[in-house]
């Protein structure tokens, strides 16, 4: 098995009671183009398996150390099923960094359909607005579930 140039570590915030967010932090080079599926098709497994494994509730993907230029493939690992019900969307927010700002905003506007890749409503620029932004989000969505 080839080792890919990015590596992904996790941990589990609690920012309150009851709340748990996987935090999966992506760090290395994305390959070019379709050279660098094998690391989306990786991220995207690695979240679904730990979303399971740890029952977190939202999902904060860390890209704030990844070096990506282009590739269509990164935008699977924006699109993740929500394992604990999957009608509705998974809670997400990603931060992106210097090394990947400017591909990921093509990526969003080109292949996402956004006229601003700000539209996507999950892209942030630090830690503390992606998790308030995910917090807001799950209260949003038990306010929802409990609605007649």
């Amino acid at each position: 098995m080839t080792e890919l140039p990015v590596s992904i570590s996790h941990t589990v915030l609690t920012p309150s009671q009851g709340v748990s967010i996987l935090h999966l932090k992506c760090e290395g080079v994305y390959r070019f183009g379709s050279a660098g599926k094998p690391e989306a098709v990786e991220i995207y497994h690695r979240a679904t398996q730990l979303l399971h494994t740890t029952s977190a509730s939202a999902l904060l993907l860390d890209y704030t150390e990844l070096d990506y230029q282009w590739g269509d493939d990164l935008m699977l690992t924006f699109q993740i099923d929500n394992p604990h019900n999957p009608s509705r969307a998974l809670p997400l927010a990603v931060i992106v960094g210097a090394k990947c700002q400017a591909a990921i905003k093509s990526l969003l506007e080109a292949d996402g359909g956004f006229k601003s890749w700000l539209d996507a409503g999950f892209i942030f620029f630090d830690k503390t607005s992606a998790v308030d932004h995910l917090l807001i989000t799950m209260k949003y969505l038990a306010d929802d579930l409990r609605s007649p």
